[in-house]
């Protein structure tokens, strides 16, 4: 099937979004004090636009091709509610949490989608993101730990988070400029002319 406009519109200003929500977060991690409230808000802010415009991408995209990316739609909707919930708890280790399973899932899609677009091959450095900024927050027990803690390298998480935005962006590129696959393209013109003959 082909390849609709709007899961690639949809997927492609969610994860603009995506990378702004990050780039916030990099800045407002060394920042202290209103500052850092000021970027963290604006951040929820962005993340919330970003996660509900990816998750809606991924499932319109799944209608095109894989289940896999509809299941990915889903979890990145049913996650990213959890991690708004958990922010307002401030509990930094299930954010983390429920944002590495879905990040993982975005992950494995662009793994697959790295065919019609190259660009989610660059994307898929998010694994290096995710992990360096796991690593920093797996041991702060609320959110409000972030600011001034002796457990975080204010350096690496910033970098982590870079990474994230990053890849976020060619993400964005990649669901902009993804085309079906010349053999996809050969199959569904077979099949028009089938009908057509039928």
């Amino acid at each position: 099937m082909a390849i609709t406009r709007a899961p690639k519109i949809l997927l492609g200003v969610g994860f603009i979004f995506s990378a702004i929500t990050t780039g916030l977060l990099g800045l407002a991690t060394s920042i202290i004090g209103i500052a850092f409230a000021g970027l963290a808000l604006m951040a929820l802010y962005t993340y919330l636009i970003g996660f509900i415009l990816r998750g809606i991408g991924w499932i319109g995209l799944g209608r095109s091709f894989s289940n896999l990316y509809k299941i990915t739609g889903i979890m990145v909707l049913l996650l990213g509610i959890g991690v708004v919930m958990f922010f307002f708890m401030k509990i930094a280790l299930m954010m983390a949490l429920l944002w590495s399973i879905y990040t993982l899932l975005e992950f494995y899609s662009y793994s697959t989608l790295r065919k019609v677009s190259k660009f989610f091959m660059g994307a898929m450095i998010s694994i290096l993101g995710l992990i360096i900024v796991d690593i920093n927050l797996i041991a702060i027990p609320d959110i409000t730990g972030v600011v001034g803690s002796s457990t975080i390298s204010t350096s690496t998480l910033s970098t982590g988070l870079l990474i994230l935005a990053l890849s976020a962006l060619l993400a964005a590129i990649g669901s902009f400029t993804m085309k079906p696959q010349q053999k996809e393209v050969e199959a569904e013109k077979t099949e028009e002319e089938t009908e057509k003959a039928i």
